[in-house]
């Protein structure tokens, strides 16, 4: 858990989307968010209280994968045309 806060804090210091390395922190503390919020929990037991939790954790994964992603094509495409 205080390695996934360390992550994420360091992203948001550095800039999640400003640079490669915040980029790759963002990317990081997303993957570590989903050790608890993955498509592993589909099979828990509890599933059926927790799921709300699980389903808003993999929701908000995506927008920063998309988001990390579209900033990444952009910086090549900026790259690129200068």
């Amino acid at each position: 858990m205080g390695a996934s806060v360390s992550i994420a804090f360091a992203a948001i210091v550095v800039g999640p989307l400003a640079s490669l390395s915040g980029r790759g922190l963002s990317v990081a503390a997303t993957l570590m968010a989903l050790i608890s919020f993955g498509p592993q929990k589909y099979f828990d037991a509890q599933f059926s209280l927790i799921w709300p939790a699980v389903i808003l954790g993999q929701l908000a994964a995506l927008v920063i994968f998309v988001q990390v992603f579209r900033q990444r094509n952009a910086a090549a495409r900026g790259a690129v045309s200068t």
